[in-house]
């Protein structure tokens, strides 16, 4: 008798994951297993259902999940992050659970309930791949969503992925047009506008009076930041107030001594770079085109020097609320 084949078939497959998890059950184990387990059974199973997928498996903070549509895995993962983008917005930072999710389009491998193959590890790099609280999809995916007007994606090209021989053409789905911000509910909305809370001076002989005028700041960098509609930017002169500056949630704090010296280091290691990227602003696409071309002929095929920089929602708040506006961004 020959040997029993594996049994195989076409599906959508889903992997999603919590960015940070390790680091949020650092900091808060029981609380972060409670918001784990609820978001499963309040969020990602119903919509997983709704729209006739199946979770294979939860692996930790994770899990996978098979569709026999692309559509319907697309809007299963669209309806997951809006759901956590509106949970998220009531909660502070440290306590927010923002997941990946990466989809591709491939044949599986089915074992009892569970599947493997290719398919599946590509998905999972592509998951890597996605920006907290964002989706990644193959190529594969992207072509079966040709022509639905509420889906838009941005191109990332191909990306070299680990354990895949074949570079993976990857794609962006952009979300902002999906938020479903709940109406009349200002708490939910984006910052409206930014203020800034300078330190005070202290015009007395007193130095001891320097830590009461950086505590008046705090006080006031607190009350601002109970209005979400608020982007607080607070100055720190004092490295020594760093718990002051960290207990107030201002948004962002800008430290002099670190300002400067980033300022000298961009000035020593990358002299041209403001100049270039100054006349670059006022160019055109045919520009871009005309740089890239050079570069690909002068590279021919090697790849330079890398480095990889993950624009968090907590690193690039004006990236957040550009894509939260649906502006559409390169980089």
């Amino acid at each position: 008798m020959g040997e029993r084949q594996p049994t195989r078939r076409l599906a959508t497959i889903v992997v999603a994951d919590v960015v940070s998890y390790s680091r949020l059950m650092e900091h808060d184990e029981a609380g972060t297993l409670q918001r784990l387990q609820a978001m499963r059974s309040e969020v990602v199973y119903p919509q997983t259902q709704k729209l006739r997928g199946r979770i294979v498996k939860t692996t930790g903070d994770g899990w996978l999940a098979e569709f026999a549509s692309v559509t319907d895995a697309v809007r299963s993962s669209v309806e997951i992050q809006d759901a956590m983008a509106l949970r998220n917005d009531s909660l502070p930072r440290d306590q927010r659970l923002e997941v990946r999710i990466g989809i591709n389009l491939g044949e599986i491998i089915l074992e009892g309930d569970d599947i493997y193959g290719t398919g599946v590890n590509v998905a999972a790099r592509l998951e890597s791949l996605a920006a907290p609280g964002g989706v990644c999809v193959s190529g594969a995916v992207h072509d079966q969503l040709q022509g639905i007007p509420d889906l838009a994606f941005d191109d990332m090209g191909e990306q070299q992925v680990k354990n895949i021989a074949r570079p993976v053409h990857c794609y962006a789905l952009r979300l902002a047009p999906h938020r479903r911000l709940m109406e009349g509910a200002l708490d939910h909305a984006a910052p409206a506008a930014s203020i800034a809370v300078l330190p005070f001076a202290n015009l007395s002989n007193d130095p001891d009076q320097e830590y009461f005028a950086d505590g008046m700041a705090e006080d006031i960098i607190t009350a601002l930041s109970r209005f979400r509609r608020l982007f607080v930017i607070a100055r720190q002169e004092d490295q020594a107030n760093d718990a002051l500056f960290e207990a107030a949630r201002a948004d962002l704090v800008a430290k002099r001594s670190l300002i400067v010296a980033r300022r000298i280091l961009a000035i020593v290691t990358t002299p041209l770079l403001q100049t270039f990227l100054q006349h670059l602003v006022r160019q055109d696409e045919s520009f871009a085109e005309r740089t890239h071309a050079r570069l690909e002929a002068v590279l021919r095929g090697r790849a330079p020097s890398m480095w990889i920089v993950e624009l968090t929602q907590e690193h690039a708040e004006g990236l957040r609320l550009s894509r939260a506006e649906g502006i559409h961004l390169r980089l």
